[in-house]
């Protein structure tokens, strides 16, 4: 019943995300020079709005049964909500503004002085910089494979959840993203030299990870023994 009770609560500060969405959407526009309202009658938004909802209140929901009420719940669901709104904006745009890339990351500060995760900082450090290296490597070598604020992303990622399990995120986010990217090919949405939005798929990846990632890093050890 608590869980419901928290949900509507999330759901309800779901309003709140969506006009800071609806904020940085506009400001995209002004700076592309379109007119948002031309932009909002061509792309049907209700649907996404009220998936950014529905997540709100399913992660105020687990953050309350995961963490109780305590500070960890309440700047954990602020961290989750960056994941949805970055994922918005990368969607329709293929952009995240700094802002809200610099506001994730003074979150994943607060989580590790708060005892997120009980990771040693040496593991932190070397999850903040082993794949965003490997990523601006692939750069060098074929230009604009990664964007930038994705391969932050993927730094901030490493800091707050540590190498190990930053392996995990990486892992999940390429093969989500080559498995949708085959069936829009498939289905002929997308050519094969297209770019896509990796950011929404990060993000889903992390936020599996603050939830469960621990549980999942535990199942594939247990497979590898097995096996």
């Amino acid at each position: 019943m608590s869980g419901l009770i928290f949900f509507l609560f999330g759901f309800l500060f779901g309003e709140i995300l969506i006009s800071v969405i609806k904020r940085m959407f506009d400001d995209i526009l002004k700076g592309e020079n379109l007119i948002a309202s031309d932009f909002y009658k061509k792309k049907s938004l209700v649907c996404i709005f009220l998936l950014a909802k529905i997540l709100a209140g399913l992660f105020f929901s687990l953050c309350y049964l995961k963490f109780g009420f305590s500070l960890i719940f309440i700047f954990g669901f602020l961290f989750l909500c960056c994941l949805i709104i970055i994922s918005a904006t990368d969607f329709y745009f293929m952009f995240i503004f700094d802002e809200i890339i610099f506001f994730l990351g003074f979150l994943s500060l607060i989580l590790y002085a708060l005892g997120f995760n009980k990771i040693i900082f040496f593991e932190r450090v070397l999850g903040f910089f082993l794949i965003s290296i490997f990523m601006l490597l692939i750069n060098f070598f074929r230009r604009e494979s990664f964007g930038l604020a994705d391969i932050k992303l993927i730094a901030i990622s490493g800091f707050v959840f540590g190498y190990k399990n930053n392996f995990l995120v990486f892992f999940m986010a390429v093969f989500s993203a080559a498995i949708i990217s085959c069936l829009m090919i498939l289905f002929k949405k997308k050519n094969f030299c297209d770019c896509i939005a990796f950011a929404p798929y990060i993000c889903t990846s992390m936020a599996i990870n603050f939830f469960c990632g621990e549980e999942i890093m535990a199942w594939y050890k247990n497979f590898l023994f097995l096996v």
